[in-house]
């Protein structure tokens, strides 16, 4: 099973503490790719623990194929199925149903009832009117009244109707039905960079720009049309994809936005004039998705493909697309994106900067081409606002003259060029100029640390100690001591690492001399018996740490500040870790973790396994029997008084008379009584 990360556990906590308390349809806000799908394949695998059922909708298959991917890690794959006419496979009665909206809008009814309906992507679904997601939801609640929404998306606000969400939408603003009411949880994208979860992204300064000063807005955003003639001026393309090729000299995969397939088409063959050592392709909304998959495919290789006789072609390092490749596009190795169009759309603006966020072996950051503008309309993809209450003199971010990075206004010093800012004399309105040079904005509001250690402290509500087993480590290299301080339900925990077992000395001795002032007991030998006396009581609490980060180092140094009083501790009485989980099963009987044989299934000849679903009498939806012995589970189809339990080895009808005729299988819990 797929472990979270710290934010995607909180994410999760924070949904089901809002399904639990409130009416309401809450909306989770996670980065691009930060992992939006283990989220719901988390959510997904507790309902159906739980006893229920859940769909995920989203709306291009790349979107589906990656949430059943990491679906059937979480869970068994044979309960989860996909309904998409364009992976040519239609699954309805498994208990996690993959589907894509335009697939399944008008089958609701075949798809049957539902306890969590969650949208990927949820910015699309539209403020008002019908469209598919509306359309397939007003069915749904007919079937299933009391299905809960769940919404996530990278971008929660929408060209012309501002935020998603109920709660942050303008009070006056009556025009829209919202569908989510409430962000739960918002995973911060600096926070995600700096802990490695993120690449970073940066922004060089270029020579020149088109000039859109003079586009109308047609639809919200600016005239495409007329963005394409400026793009058709003399040299006004050929210039952007020169300084391409010159700014990505050192990188490796470079994806650029286009306004138009025109525009694009003539920025692939520029490309390849320019870089004759690579190749540059277009892909748009009449691209077959076979070509599509075959031109990610090369995308994401770093060589070239050989053809019969064995000779190597030239690498795809350019991909120019149009209308295409906002969502769902996963290559982690792009580290560079080229914005050749404007646009007024913060969501557009966000999701194209943030293909470049994946992480990848041997990238260090992505370097954003703004040739459009975007940064300077829309600041740093960290400070967005689709519906600013401030004015232009107040806005929370400041463009420094001398390098034209964006920052956060209480910056005295730009982080990236060292230039101190001057106390402005009047308001400055950094989106005045849109023509002269392309954007030299950072679109982070920080690019780099201050260079002074940083600095501060926090309360400490738990801690957690556990020895951890470094990836792709060798197998004799000793696990270290995990230490896990909890700062309360939605802020992120800080993590410190200690040697116990570490051959060498320095690494040993500064463990013994951490160990040594919170405890009374001699330090450990190695780090799992340094967790389980840990856990077990034998260090004192701490209540308040001094976290200090510095520029260049990996990992923050952390202080106790404050703790309580040493314990009195005597190892003997510690449990090893066999012991605690044999007297775990012994107390709950919940199934012998030993077994390799832990369904429940029908004896030959019994009533077939069908993956159907029914209704009882009640009009609670029936899904499975739950076996009472082992607690797994086998579907409706299987009658209590002929279901066999594969681990005990007995059916129900056969200890009727001691413990009555329900021994083996029960009921799932009524609908009412699922933990949301």
């Amino acid at each position: 099973m797929t472990s979270l990360r710290w934010y995607q556990e909180q994410a999760v906590s924070a949904v089901w503490d809002y399904l639990r308390t409130q009416d309401g349809a809450p909306c989770v806000v996670l980065p691009t790719g930060s992992g939006k799908t283990h989220v719901i394949a988390e959510l997904c695998r507790q309902v159906v623990a739980w006893g229920g059922r859940a769909i995920v909708l989203a709306h291009v298959k790349e979107l589906l194929e990656q949430t059943a991917d990491k679906l059937t890690r979480f869970v068994d794959p044979s309960i989860v199925g996909i309904y998409s006419a364009g992976l040519k496979e239609r699954t309805t009665a498994t208990p996690i149903v993959v589907a894509g909206i335009q697939s399944v809008y008008q089958r609701a009814e075949e798809l049957g009832a539902f306890h969590l309906i969650v949208v990927d992507e949820a910015h699309l679904i539209p403020p008002n009117g019908s469209g598919r997601y509306r359309f397939f939801l007003e069915a749904e609640k007919k079937i299933s009244p009391k299905a809960r929404l769940v919404g996530l998306t990278a971008t929660p606000y929408r060209l012309g109707c501002g935020w998603i969400v109920k709660d942050k939408a303008s009070s006056d603003d009556d025009a829209y039905d919202r569908l989510l009411d409430t962000i739960v949880y918002e995973a911060p994208i600096c926070e995600l960079i700096s802990d490695g979860t993120l690449s970073k992204v940066v922004s060089k300064e270029a020579r020149r720009s088109p000039d859109f000063s003079g586009v109308h807005t047609t639809r919200g955003d600016f005239d495409e049309q007329e963005v394409e003639k400026v793009f058709a001026k003399k040299n006004a393309l050929e210039s952007a994809c020169l300084e391409i090729v010159e700014k990505t000299k050192e990188r490796r995969k470079t994806i650029v936005f286009c306004n138009r397939v025109e525009s694009a088409r003539r920025c692939a063959k520029l490309l390849e004039e320019y870089d004759p050592d690579h190749e540059a392709l277009v892909v748009d909304g009449e691209t077959s998705s076979n070509e599509r998959a075959e031109i990610v495919r090369r995308f994401k290789s770093e060589v070239g493909d050989a053809d019969l006789f064995g000779n190597v072609g030239k690498p795809l390092k350019y991909v120019c697309n149009c209308g295409v490749f906002t969502t769902g596009f996963d290559a982690p190795n792009v580290d560079c994106v080229a914005l050749l169009r404007p646009t007024k759309s913060l969501a557009l603006y966000q999701q194209m900067v943030g293909r470049g966020l994946r992480r990848a072996p041997e990238k260090f950051d992505c370097l954003v081409l703004d040739f459009g503008g975007n940064v300077d309309r829309h600041g740093p993809i960290d400070l967005a606002d689709p519906e600013p209450t401030y004015g232009d003199a107040n806005k929370p971010w400041k463009k420094c003259r001398e390098c034209g990075a964006i920052v956060k206004k209480e910056f005295a010093v730009c982080p990236l060029c060292g230039a101190e800012f001057s106390v402005p004399r009047g308001a400055t309105d950094p989106n005045a100029n849109l023509s002269g040079s392309a954007s030299t904005s950072s679109v982070l509001s920080t690019d780099e640390e201050p260079s002074e250690p940083k600095v501060e402290e926090y309360a400490v509500t738990a801690v957690e100690y556990e020895p951890h087993w470094k990836k792709d480590a060798p197998p004799d290299k000793p696990p270290t001591l995990q230490v896990k301080y909890l700062r309360g339900q939605f802020s992120r925990p800080w993590f410190e690492w200690l040697c116990p077992g570490h051959p060498v000395y320095k690494a040993r001795s500064r463990f013994e001399s951490w160990w040594k002032s919170k405890s009374k007991v001699d330090p450990p030998q190695d780090a799992e018996t340094a967790a389980l006396y840990a856990n077990a009581g034998a260090l004192a609490k701490p209540t308040r740490i001094q976290v200090t980060t510095q520029k260049g180092e990996r990992f923050p140094k952390i202080k106790w500040i404050e703790f309580g009083k040493i314990p009195d501790f005597d190892p003997s009485t510690v449990k090893t870790r066999e012991e605690q989980d044999e007297e775990f099963w012994d107390d709950f009987a919940v199934f012998d973790p030993d077994s390799q044989s832990r369904g429940c299934e029908a004896p030959d000849g019994d009533a077939k396994v069908d993956a159907s679903t029914t209704a009882t009498p009640s009009g609670n939806l029936h899904l499975r029997l739950n076996c009472r012995q082992c607690r797994h589970w086998s579907f409706d189809e299987l009658d209590d008084s002929r279901g066999f339990c594969s681990l005990y080895g007995k059916t129900a009808d056969e200890l009727s008379d001691e413990v009555g005729p329900d021994v083996c299988f029960e009921e799932p819990w009524p609908e009412e009584d699922l933990p949301f």
